[in-house]
């Protein structure tokens, strides 16, 4: 050999205690013969990928027939002539969480497959049997085991198992609901069937529960007595469920103050229909201002302005309104006339009736401002909305 190909220096660190394939082989041939290493695209396994689909609560037995297909064992002997052992590369020992040796599922001590073992086609008393392993997934998604199988003259075939493990729950299309701020939001049985009728056959007794928004978006209430306020004792639990008739009484309560109109509050939700099949789906609520921005010049009637503005809104019986400044720094303010004078109504509480006597008064230099206010409604509903005042 060449001095500059320490063969020592090379595999020192490696793991010799695993059999070579042919692919290693190959590769470490080369190696003496050239002092380089393999650039070309050497076959990765050589026997054809075995691949199977289950779902993620069951167990798969290497001696089960799955379907219309071999078992995983039958699959490896229509490849491998007179197969003896299996080895398993992958998982290695410590990524294994679904590679099992004689699993029970009643038992609390089930042992893994490990990579050293040899796995028999046929085994003695003492030898490890092949059809005693398992696949038993913990999650959904694709599960990759690598195994090398040998024959009885000792030959070596690398290999790959793929298993895809679908999710215990079929998928829904999202419910979208829109509501505004501080104002309970209704569900709508509508849009639960709509969404239902895509996938299975809806009845009015299917069960459906709820899992519970984070508080700071909102809350979950059920309607019990009809009546449309929503009280403490009403407030959902996660273990509450609802039959799909009562979903007109479902309410989302958003926190107070929360706006968001880019990212709504999802809602995850699980449906049973009667057959006990079970289905995801999520409900996306987008809670939007009700009033947003009103923009007004200098010179215009501030009061009235904004009076006509808000009567707009005729879903809704405004009782009183607060101004605030935006910007505490900014000296324009907003006044009002009393028997005692003129007067700041900023920070005050006014009857909606005084709102078209408010009048606007610019500071020095003025270039422009905006004021936060607030107001509520006969029922004690509170909403914010901005007015902006350009020079």
């Amino acid at each position: 050999f060449d001095d500059d190909i320490d063969l020592w220096k090379e595999y020192e660190e490696k793991e010799l205690d695993k059999s070579a394939t042919r692919g290693d082989i190959a590769a470490m041939l080369y190696y003496v013969l050239t002092g380089s290493k393999y650039k070309g695209v050497p076959q990765e396994y050589d026997l054809e990928e075995i691949s199977l689909t289950i779902e993620k609560d069951e167990i798969l037995r290497f001696d089960d027939e799955y379907g219309k297909k071999d078992s995983i064992i039958e699959s490896i002997e229509d490849m491998v002539d007179d197969l003896e052992y299996v080895q398993f590369t992958k998982p290695l020992n410590k990524d294994n969480t679904f590679l099992y040796y004689d699993y029970n599922s009643r038992s609390r001590s089930n042992s893994f497959v490990t990579n050293r073992n040899k796995y028999y086609i046929d085994p003695d008393d003492e030898q490890p049997d092949l059809s005693k392993v398992s696949v038993v997934p913990k999650t959904s998604g694709v599960l990759e085991i690598e195994y090398i199988a040998y024959d009885e003259d000792g030959e070596s075939y690398k290999g790959l198992i793929k298993i895809t493990v679908e999710g215990k729950y079929d998928d829904l299309d999202d419910i979208t609901f829109t509501g505004y701020e501080n104002t309970p939001i209704k569900f709508m049985i509508s849009e639960f069937k709509k969404v239902f009728n895509k996938e299975f056959e809806y009845t009015p007794d299917d069960e459906i529960s709820f899992e519970l928004p984070d508080e700071k978006f909102g809350t979950l209430y059920f309607d019990e007595n009809k009546d449309g306020e929503l009280k403490d004792a009403e407030e959902i639990e996660a273990k509450n469920s609802f039959k799909l008739k009562q979903m007109n009484f479902i309410y989302f309560n958003p926190a107070e103050d929360f706006v968001d109109e880019d990212e709504p509050a999802e809602i995850k939700y699980t449906v049973e229909d009667q057959e006990g099949n079970l289905y995801e789906g999520i409900i996306n609520i987008t809670v939007k201002s009700l009033l947003g921005e009103l923009t007004i010049d200098e010179d215009d009637d501030f009061g009235i302005e904004v009076k006509d503005y808000l009567d707009e809104f005729d879903d809704y019986d405004f009782q009183k309104i607060k101004f605030e400044k935006a910007d505490k720094d900014d000296k324009s303010t907003l006044t009002i006339e009393t028997n005692t004078g003129t007067r700041s109504v900023i920070g005050m509480e006014l009857n909606i009736r005084r709102l078209q006597d408010i009048e606007f008064e610019p500071e020095k230099d003025f270039d422009g401002t905006t004021f936060k206010y607030t107001v509520t409604t006969d029922e004690g509903l509170q909403f914010k909305g901005l007015v902006t005042v350009d020079d």
